[in-house]
């Protein structure tokens, strides 16, 4: 899929954006092994340009499967609720409102993940809270048994 940004407040280098993008897909269960590819980000554009880039992702999420359909499951996994804000996940900081803002509405409906709340009050951050707050429900692959995975 392709998450389109718009009117970026700051520029962002495409590395800057493979590494938010990186942590916060981990943060919501996705396997490592994603591909990502930012672009219209490089430092020849203008910075009208650079401000507007697109990021390419490929990715694995677990996803519940429906009452009979289970016993096809190849992976097992738990609800559980993930925050994204300034250092959760560690590459996101206090600067980043506005890209979790379009993570959220140009990602987040696309996936199988549930936003349970969230402020985003980007231009108007609150004195003593982090500038923004936003939760997730995912789910995360459950960890498998010391014995199975030595089995492997």
């Amino acid at each position: 899929m392709i998450v389109r940004l718009q009117d970026l407040p700051k520029r962002y280098s495409c590395d800057d954006l493979w590494y938010k993008f990186h942590d916060v897909l981990l943060a919501l269960g996705a396997r490592a092994d994603m591909r990502i590819l930012a672009y219209r980000c490089e430092k020849s554009l203008t910075p009208e340009q650079a401000r507007a880039p697109s990021v390419e992702l490929n990715f694995y999420l677990p996803q519940a499967l429906p009452g009979t359909e289970r016993q096809w499951a190849n992976v097992s996994a738990v609800q559980r609720i993930v925050e994204l804000q300034p250092g959760e996940p560690g590459k996101i900081d206090a600067a980043d409102c506005e890209l979790l803002r379009q993570i959220k509405s140009g990602l987040l409906p696309l996936i199988p993940v549930k936003v349970r709340d969230y402020r985003l009050a980007c231009a108007a951050p609150f004195e003593g809270k982090p500038p923004f707050d936003l939760t997730v429900q995912a789910l995360e692959p459950a960890k498998a048994p010391a014995a199975r995975v030595a089995t492997r």
